[in-house]
């Protein structure tokens, strides 16, 4: 259980996350980020993971993202075409990979993919889709996170405040996350 804060504005993406793991019913404090930032030549992308940490595991450790030449290829193309298949062998390939219930998944895990002032939400079952608005959450505490975001939204204040509000209120009304914070940008 967690919360993941996704926020863009122009070409800047930031990331919040809380930093609780829950095991049953024991709250177990991370010092693992759930927030993973990379680059893939000269770009920039940031990961957000709810649900096992094995996925960040994955990511950090694991993952290779394919080259993504902006001469050759749009970035939807990219990340639909190129980056989506990768990360599915990677999934595969370092054993997370799940059929149990005939569909072929990551074991109940959300992702949110930041890259180039555009944010990505990757579900269990490998669909992807592109977020239209300027900010998403995942995770336990997302509907009370969203609820602050959109009360902050119009608010003439630093995005990263904004993040840490909606990450406050969180973990002030679900019990499956908690502080400390991170807060990261690309």
């Amino acid at each position: 259980m967690t919360i993941i804060i996704a926020y863009k504005e122009k070409d800047k993406i930031w990331m919040g996350a809380d930093s609780q793991c829950t095991d049953g019913g024991t709250a177990i404090h991370l010092k693992t980020e759930k927030i993973v930032k990379k680059k893939i030549e000269n770009i920039d992308i940031i990961y957000g993971v709810a649900g096992y940490t094995r996925v960040n595991n994955i990511l950090k450790y694991n993952f290779n993202e394919p080259q993504f030449d902006e001469n050759c290829q749009t970035l939807d193309d990219y990340m639909y075409k190129t980056w989506l298949k990768s990360f599915r062998k990677t999934i595969t390939k370092n054993g997370f990979k799940d059929t149990s219930e005939g569909i072929d998944n990551f074991n109940d895990s959300i992702l949110l993919v930041g890259i180039q002032g555009r944010i990505f939400r990757v579900d269990s079952n490998y669909q992807m889709y592109e977020i239209n608005e300027d900010y998403t959450c995942i995770g336990s505490g997302s509907s009370y996170a969203r609820g602050a975001l959109y009360v902050t939204k119009c608010m003439e204040i630093p995005i990263d405040t904004k993040v840490g509000l909606a990450l406050e209120a969180a973990c002030h009304y679900n019990i499956y996350c908690s502080e400390p914070f991170s807060i990261l940008s690309i």
